[in-house]
Parts: structure tokens; sequence; C-alpha cells
């Protein structure tokens, strides 16, 4: 390597020692560094791999399960009435709950997911496997913010296998009741009281339930004024039920702010199909109330919250006129869907 001969020596000017001093140093750095070059190579550390926590890998996990189930839906539909409402209430919500969950993790920018060695699974392997594996994680983590979501991607999958198979059980000619209390399906909500005996919810929450459902047997006593035959006797039966609840509720909440009369538009009872909504949209609102309400709670209240909140959502879709579009694709946390 050839270094240009040194130059001839010469003193700062007056009054300029600082500068040429600061000059002199960063020339003799230049000098330095151009000889070192010479010989020398500077490393730099190698890239380490972060190592993903927990909840990264649950994450992660979790978003591939939805995937999945986005890739069966481009499969060619299997026919009947439960798979096209299957596929209507999934097209919207693991998309959704995908994109809550930040998409699926690649390795760098414009890389490809890994691709499994498993075989792609049909709609409702799919459905079935994110389901369960969701409420897994929403009982075992329950108090967390990734319990809260977890739980709501599992009621979603659950309340969609069961909507499907329901509408299935129609087309073979099986008789489903249509009013009948109902609890979150599989051993999550197997033997739950909808209203237990005692609750660490909080008093003045416990007591809006109560008033919620004083509200639900209100207006299903107007809708059954207005019905005959099986139509009222349905009404009748779902009041009862309502009734039962909200006396449960304001004891457990021990503060009963219920009212002897509630405002009901007469616009919302005027025919069958108002009817029909207004019984449906009550329902709704109840249920994602009682989701609500499972951010944060503890696995024991997340177990009679989610089952009351199933028990609401499941009577919305026995309403004549329900449809897949009427449900939240993330219940309890789309203010929309409120």
């Amino acid at each position: 390597c050839v270094q240009p001969p040194p130059g001839p020596r010469r003193g700062p000017p007056p009054g300029r020692a600082r500068a040429g001093a600061a000059a002199t140093a960063a020339v003799a750095t230049a000098a330095v560094l151009a000889t070192a070059a010479c010989d020398i190579r500077l490393e730099t550390d190698p890239l380490v791999t972060p190592t993903p926590d927990a909840v990264t890998v649950a994450r992660d996990l979790a978003a591939l399960q939805e995937a999945d189930i986005v890739a069966a839906l481009a499969a060619p539909a299997t026919g009947g009435p439960g798979d096209g409402a299957l596929r209507a209430i999934e097209s919207a919500a693991a998309p959704a709950h995908l994109e809550v969950l930040g998409g699926v993790y690649v390795a760098y920018p414009g890389a490809a997911p890994e691709p499994s060695a498993d075989p792609m699974p049909d709609l409702r392997t799919a459905v079935t496997v994110a389901r369960d594996r969701a409420l897994a994680q929403a009982f075992a983590e329950s108090e967390t913010d990734a319990g809260f979501l977890a739980g709501i991607r599992g009621f979603t999958h659950a309340f969609a296998l069961w909507h499907a198979g329901v509408l299935d059980a129609r087309a073979a000619n099986v008789a489903v009741p249509v009013v009948a209390e109902r609890t979150l399906p599989g051993p999550w909500g197997d033997g739950v009281a909808l209203v237990p005996e005692a609750s660490a919810v909080g008093s003045q929450a416990l007591a809006e339930l109560a008033v919620l459902h004083d509200q639900a047997r209100f207006t299903y006593e107007v809708i059954a004024a207005r019905e005959s035959g099986v139509r009222r006797d349905r009404a009748l039966q779902r009041a009862r039920l309502h009734r039962d609840r909200s006396d449960a509720l304001a004891y457990l909440a021990g503060v009963d702010e219920r009212l002897a009369v509630y405002e009901l538009p007469g616009a919302r009872v005027a025919d069958a199909a108002a009817r029909d909504e207004t019984a449906r949209d009550t329902e709704l609102a109840l249920g994602w109330r009682y989701m609500a309400l499972t951010s944060g709670a503890s696995a024991v209240e997340r177990s009679w919250l989610m089952s009351a909140a199933f028990d609401a959502y499941a009577a919305a879709a026995m309403t004549e006129g329900f449809a897949a579009a009427h449900f939240p694709v993330l219940p309890g946390a789309d203010p929309a869907s409120s």
C-alpha cells in the first residue's frame, strides 16, 4: 500500500491554534485508517435472531389457524345449508381475526410463510381446531388481553359450528327446539349455570344485566300480546326465561334498578317481521354485553359469562330472518356490533 509523502510542517496562524489542532488530528486519524485499511478488514457482530416468547408463539399459532380457515374457504363448497352458513360467518370472521392478530408471521419482508407439511384441512375441521385451541387459550390466560381475544375468536367459531349444525339438522328433518337455554358447546359450557350462585363480577355490572334481561322480558311480553298460536307461545317462553334470569341477577347484585315499564316504540312490534327483528336485536345486545364482561374475567367467571352470551346469540339465530351478517365478527370487542 503506497502512502503519500508527508508535506512540510507549518505552524498555525495566530488565533487559529485550536482549529489547526483539530484539523491536524483529523488528518492523522484519516492517515491511520488509510494505513489500517491496507492490512485489516473491519468485522461486524453477527446478526442475532430473536427468540420469540410464549405470547408471540401463541399469537403466531392462532394466526396460522385463522389462515387455515381462510384457505379452506377457497375450496369448493360441499353444499347444504350448514356449509353455506358456516362459510357465510367464517368468510367475515376469519379474515377479521387474522387482521387483529397481525397476520401470519414471515421472517423478513417479501418472504412467504413456511409451507405446512400437513394436508390442508377442510372447512369444518379448520374451524373446529381453531375453536378448540382458542377456547383452551382463553380459559388458560383468562384475565389477559390475549385471553380476551382468544375467547372472542373461540366463541365466534363455536357459534358458527353450532349454527351450521342446527341448519343441517333441520334439513335432515331433525327437530331442534326454538326456545331453550343453551350454553357454550363442549367442556367449556357443560353443566354451567347461566346465573351462578356467587360471582366476582361487580355489583353494578350484574345490576345492569338484570335490567337488560328485564327489558327483554318486557319486550317478549309485548310481542306475545301481538302474536297467536306457536309464535305467541314461544315469545312467552322466552319472556319467562328472561324474567327468571333477571330475578336471579338482581338478587346476586344486591341492587335492583329494574323498572315496571320500559319504552318500546310501536313500530318495533307492528308486524311479524318487525317483531322478529326486535327480538333478534334484543338478544344480540345481551350477547354482546356478556362477551364484553369477559375482558379481565377469571376462568370461573368466563365460563358462565360466555355461556350466557352463547344463549343470547343462539336465541337471536333462532328468529325468523336471521342471517350471518347479523352476527358480529368480534362479539364483545367491536363497538359496531353493540
